[in-house]
């Protein structure tokens, strides 16, 4: 048997031992809650076919609540057994044995005769952004999803690394079953179709709480396979050698056919994104902090690191007394609580962050890596460099992906709402448009390029030209505004679908 097939045949093996077991664990919840008819309906139990002496007329209500929740378990049991054959089979093989990541590309390079420097060149070129859309098909609430990655942690610890004949352990299958009985008790789905505010909780859920800890990861995985591709180690200590990471949604910002998204959802989806990026930032220099208790006493702090912390002292006065305070001869720890409590928002555990851009507070991503740089090269002036890549240069990486503003927002408009728009704002300044659908390409051109010379406005602030003008004009305020304060970083692209020429 070829290796690729021993993969494929143990990763069905583990789907199977897991979807048999998890099934299982289903039925407990369901024979506890007095639904034991149902959980005879159940598929993949040890022993047992669904339905059992059952006929057709004896088919529970709740048969396809049951089912639904059945093959979610089956979706996630198949993830698993895909992350534990890549990982077995890298462990066996080495990192390049998996097309497509970084191993099998690096060593491709390699093999065809590019030099390190030639890849480095090309990778720090490289920018990648994943955008997330509203989809009808994801009505999962956040809780529930939160539950199904606590679900793929269980059987990590449950089934990671047994061979097919153990079974996990009496405590891990009561946290299993506790787990099902919540999420039966919850349901899967939303009742009612998902508002805007809810799709924009999910995405938020994925890029506050799940994706910051993905990048680090990322880096680590390209670090282990540069250095096994036989290239020099020392090429990637510069940040800026890796490739970039952003990562962009619609939601709050796509209003092509959808009325519930206004500029005023618009403002307060910038508003969330900037706050939860403060809040990703403001865990990273916490968990940093407690990755620094360094004694002074053990090493000595260079002058820049003691200049750090006191303008930290100048910016938060009393506040930062405290803090110092708490954490006497730690001086790279009090540096990085400093730091997070020099940002611009307030975050307390359970309740909304609240931004406030007070005076003193660090006021952009590129102030924060200034002062990150600052703390890390510190701590290669003391001797502790490994601690400067392993402890510092992540937070820097994820600050350099989310910034201040966490995902772009993209903003979309149908080509038709914005004739409409367009058409009105003219008749409003005087401009004799009523035949403008039937105007050529080059009359429409001139129009625009005249306007846009011109320094007198279509329309003043507070008038109303029709319907379709006031929202783009309100949106475009909206992101104009965003655009004095804090610059270009949250804001993607500007899209008119169905345009026609």
């Amino acid at each position: 048997m070829c290796s690729s097939d021993l993969y494929i045949d143990l990763g069905f093996r583990q789907i199977d031992r897991e979807v048999r077991w998890l099934s299982d664990c289903l039925a407990e919840v369901l024979e506890g809650l007095g639904e034991a008819s149902l959980a005879r309906w159940l598929p993949w139990r040890d022993g047992k076919e669904p339905g059992g002496d059952s006929h057709a007329g004896d088919v529970p209500a709740r048969l396809g609540l049951a089912y639904a929740m059945a093959f979610q378990l089956l979706n996630t049991v198949e993830e698993h057994a895909s992350e534990s054959m890549r990982r077995l089979r890298e462990g066996a093989e080495g990192p390049e044995a998996e097309r497509g990541l970084w191993g099998d590309a690096l060593a491709s390079l390699r093999d065809a005769g590019a030099s390190p420097a030639d890849v480095l060149r090309v990778m720090a070129g490289v920018e990648v952004e994943p955008v997330f859309t509203a989809h009808p098909t994801e009505a999962k609430r956040s809780s529930v999803l939160e539950q199904h990655r606590e679900l793929m942690r269980l059987l990590h610890a449950s089934f990671g690394g047994m061979d097919a004949s153990s079974t996990p352990a009496p405590s891990m299958r009561a946290d299993v079953v506790a787990l099902l009985e919540r999420l039966w008790r919850t349901g899967e789905i939303l009742l009612q179709k998902p508002t805007v505010a809810d799709e924009r909780r999910n995405v938020l859920n994925y890029l506050r709480d799940v994706l910051p800890g993905t990048v680090p990861a990322l880096d680590r995985r390209l670090q282990a396979a540069w250095e096994r591709a036989g290239f020099p180690s020392g090429a990637l200590d510069d940040p800026g050698a890796f490739p970039r990471l952003r990562f962009g949604t619609w939601v709050g910002g796509d209003r092509d056919g959808h009325p519930g998204v206004t500029a005023e959802v618009t403002g307060e989806t910038i508003e969330r994104l900037r706050a939860n990026a403060l809040v990703v930032m403001h865990r990273q220099l916490t968990a940093l902090a407690e990755k620094l208790p360094l004694a002074e006493w053990i090493q000595s702090p260079p002058a820049a690191l003691a200049a750090l912390i006191q303008r930290s002292h100048d910016a938060l006065g009393e506040a930062a007394a405290a803090i110092v305070q708490m954490h006497p001869g730690e001086p790279w720890r009090q540096a990085a609580e400093l730091l997070a409590a020099r940002l611009p928002v307030d975050v307390q555990p359970g309740l909304l962050a609240r931004v406030h851009d007070s005076p003193g507070r660090i006021a952009s991503p590129r102030e924060l890596d200034a002062e990150l740089a600052i703390l890390e090269s510190s701590l290669v002036d003391a001797g502790a460099a490994r601690l400067a890549r392993h402890d510092v240069r992540p937070v820097r990486r994820v600050l350099d992906t989310f910034g201040f503003h966490l995902a772009r927002l993209d903003v979309r408009q149908n080509s038709a709402f914005h004739d409409r728009a367009l058409k009105q704002l003219l008749m409003a300044s005087g401009t004799d448009a009523s035949q403008w659908e039937e105007w050529t390409e080059p009359e429409r051109l001139r129009l625009l390029e005249r306007e846009i010379r011109s320094p007198r406005p279509f329309l003043h602030p507070v008038a109303s030209a029709g319907p379709e003008a006031d929202a783009v004009v309100s949106t475009f305020r909206v992101l104009a505004g965003h655009l004095q304060r804090h610059g270009p970083d949250g804001l993607g692209s500007l899209i008119v679908s169905m345009t026609r020429r």
